[in-house]
């Protein structure tokens, strides 16, 4: 935004201020190289103020505290520092995935509820399995099951393996917002993937519309660079999209790979941790304010 300073004896005739997310096509960061090179020949035509949120002394200080937990290094940097130039990550969509996050601990644990992380493909169905570990006000999302079922599956196959795995009540279905109203079963005119599952017994929830995919990436990647994800080292296709998953640079859109086998896990799992956790509030707004 450029602000224009009217009073004769301003220091500074113009601002322009600019936040954050970070800079995906690079102007504020060329724009801030050109102004400083004027500054060469023309002295103090320009001056660069970089805020850092947490130096923000009306912000109460259990904000800060919220900032630490659940973004990851680089995404400080960007959301609370203010730097310019900082990009989170390399192509990988899962940036922060790392070995610290696959552990023997993420095991089931008999009574607990088993949070079901469910994508609707046709001919792919796939669903992970994990518990919210919680102790006090800390918690970890563990995940120690998952389901492959291959070409030819539907969510009606889905359904009698589930019926199978772990009793209804101690599951809760959370799913792709589509399926309220396609069906994996390809032909038209049947029950939504949403309504076969609860016909047939099933705890399930969903939001009116996925949440834009960027704010799951930074929510996630803030969760595995503390820790707070764990994965079952026999959870290998879990595994798997955490470590191979890439993403277009320009649009950061999730890119599947050639045989169609990648991401189906992984955004299963989003639609479970984007119910149980959020990013702060100020950075989930800054999120859908800006160009993505």
């Amino acid at each position: 935004m450029i602000r224009r300073v009217r009073i004769k004896e301003a220091p500074a005739p113009q601002k322009f201020l600019a936040g954050t997310p970070e800079d995906v096509y690079g102007w504020v960061e060329d724009f801030v190289h050109s102004q400083t090179k004027i500054n060469e020949t023309t002295p103090n035509h320009f001056k660069l103020v970089i805020a850092d949120t947490r130096d923000n002394k009306h912000l109460p200080e259990s904000y800060r505290r919220e900032l630490e937990a659940m973004l990851d290094d680089k995404q400080i940097q960007i959301f609370a520092e203010g730097k310019i130039g900082v990009r989170t990550g390399s192509n990988l969509f899962y940036y922060s995935f790392s070995d610290k996050n696959i552990s023997d601990q993420a095991i089931e644990r008999p009574g607990m509820l088993v949070h079901v992380g469910m994508d609707f493909n046709v001919g792919k169905m796939t669903a992970s399995f994990s518990h919210k570990i919680e102790n006090g006000t800390d918690f970890e999302q563990h995940v120690f099951d998952e389901i492959w079922l291959g070409d030819d599956s539907n969510t009606y196959t889905m359904c009698d393996y589930l019926e199978r795995k772990y009793p209804k009540e101690r599951m809760l279905i959370t799913c792709d917002a589509s399926g309220k109203n396609r069906s994996t079963s390809a032909i038209k005119g049947l029950q939504s993937d949403v309504s076969i599952l609860r016909a047939r017994g099933f705890k399930v929830r969903f939001k009116t519309s996925n949440t834009l995919l960027r704010k799951r990436q930074l929510l996630v990647n803030g969760l595995l660079h503390n820790s707070k994800i764990l994965v079952n080292p026999k959870c290998k296709r879990v595994i798997k999209d955490y470590r191979f998953v890439k993403q277009d640079e320009s649009t950061f859109e999730k890119v599947k790979d050639k045989d169609g086998n990648l991401t189906h896990l992984s955004d299963g799992l989003d639609y479970v941790l984007d119910y149980e956790y959020k990013l702060p509030e100020r950075i989930r707004s800054s999120v859908e304010s800006g160009d993505r």
